[in-house]
């Protein structure tokens, strides 16, 4: 039996990352075509990794959520 596992981070062996589209239709796209458009907020949240890095998740509810209290913002982060 010659069966892959799975990568410890849960991604395939063999599978290409998909490219991030933050101009025009914010979207993920993967080498073979697939594509996995983003809400605003997402595409955001993607941004905000991409370009920091890990940050605490605090900071990145308030930058998300400006205008919300420290505990909504959280909770906006957490159903993402």
């Amino acid at each position: 039996m010659n069966a892959e596992l799975p990568a410890a981070d849960g991604a395939r062996p063999h599978e290409a990352a998909p490219r991030v589209h933050l101009l025009g239709l914010p979207r993920l796209q993967w080498p073979d075509g697939r594509q996995h458009l983003l809400q605003r907020r997402d595409a955001a949240l993607l941004a905000l990794l991409a370009l920091e890095g890990a940050v605490p998740r605090s900071r990145a509810a308030s930058r998300i959520w400006p205008d919300a209290d420290s505990e909504g913002a959280r909770n906006n982060l957490r159903q993402r």
